[in-house]
């Protein structure tokens, strides 16, 4: 993507998540309501982030939030500043994970979610959702020294799944559709998952492909390089960086 194309998706991106934040024929920096207003109000921007979902979103070194939907929304927090002519606006981040981020938005606790979540028809009736900001699918996480090499090896292995996922039921879906019986366990987010594949718990973890490379790129110890990301058609939609609370009247 070329700095004029990146430079417009992101004026797009923007635009799309303040409009949805505002309910129709609000004005900005004016008659502002909703999630604007309660931001506006406080002069606070709360964030919700994921802790070990790389690289969209994940502690950093620092031990700040970092990744590619941290610094999209980074630039959401710079237009919603502008937008309400606020002089200072703080940003409060709070970790959620895959069970608790669409909660989170729907009640308030989280202003808007960074992280890795698909838009799927049953949350579009919760919260609302950005534009697209990236594509992926599924996949599997194993050990270099792991003997799995096709789908049919899954048999009888164990496979974790971050509960609250997509990718729960793709995984679902594809062992009952492939006819192979393993035993799935439900983990609490990608940092469990890739814990458990270490420690010889399962023979893989499933996510987005994007993201299991991710975890074996960032893995903290030297050991952890023996993970690799295996393909897996379990999945293929499209997932979205931010969700915020749908004004009153959408249906």
């Amino acid at each position: 993507m070329t700095s004029r194309a990146h430079g417009i998706f992101l004026q797009s991106m923007v635009v799309a998540v303040l409009a949805v934040m505002m309910p129709a024929g609000a004005a900005f920096a004016q008659d502002v309501d909703g999630t604007l207003k309660k931001i506006k109000a406080s002069g606070t921007f709360t964030l919700g982030y994921r802790e070990s979902s790389p690289p969209f979103s994940f502690t950093g070194p620092d031990k700040r939030p970092a990744g590619y939907s941290i610094d999209l929304c980074l630039q959401v927090a710079a237009a919603v500043q502008k937008s309400l002519a606020l002089s200072d606006l703080k940003l409060s981040w709070v970790p959620v994970t895959p069970e608790s981020r669409i909660e989170a938005v729907k009640r308030g606790t989280v202003d808007i979610e960074c992280g890795s979540t698909t838009a799927s028809l049953s949350r579009q009736e919760q919260v609302d959702f950005s534009l697209m900001t990236f594509v992926d699918g599924g996949g599997l996480l194993v050990t270099r020294e792991s003997n799995l090499r096709t789908v049919g090896d899954l048999a009888g292995k164990r496979v974790a799944v971050a509960s609250g996922t997509t990718t729960e039921r793709a995984l679902a879906d594809f062992l009952k559709a492939e006819f192979i019986s393993a035993q799935t366990v439900s983990v609490k987010d990608h940092g469990e998952g890739l814990a458990a594949l270490q420690d010889g718990k399962v023979d893989a973890y499933a996510s987005d492909r994007g993201i299991l490379v991710g975890l074996a790129v960032t893995a903290p110890t030297p050991s952890d390089s023996r993970c690799r990301a295996w393909r897996s058609p379990t999945s293929r939609t499209p997932s979205w960086c931010a969700g915020t609370t749908r004004p009153s009247g959408c249906s």
